[in-house]
């Protein structure tokens, strides 16, 4: 699976250690209100993350320390307090 989609539901949060060919997420219009540390770390692919009109409020540092190919991250409209 190289693209997964799960915006507008009400997620707060994921298990995504198995989806480690994912090059992009989309995470948009749920629940969450943290990225915590491990929650992307076997996403080694991932190029684009969305995870805009959420309740974000924390991201933990080293969140995106196994995402080297990152190259889009959106994170607009939250409420974010803390960016590791």
């Amino acid at each position: 699976l190289k693209e997964l989609q799960l915006n507008s539901n009400k997620l707060k949060t994921i298990n995504l250690e198995f989806l480690d060919e994912l090059e992009v997420l989309n995470l948009d219009e749920n629940q969450f209100e943290i990225i915590e540390n491990r929650m992307l770390a076997n996403l080694t692919k991932l190029k684009m993350f969305r995870i805009m009109h959420n309740n974000l409020r924390f991201i933990e540092e080293n969140s995106f320390r196994f995402n080297s190919d990152l190259v889009r991250l959106y994170l607009s409209y939250n409420k974010i307090e803390s960016f590791s």
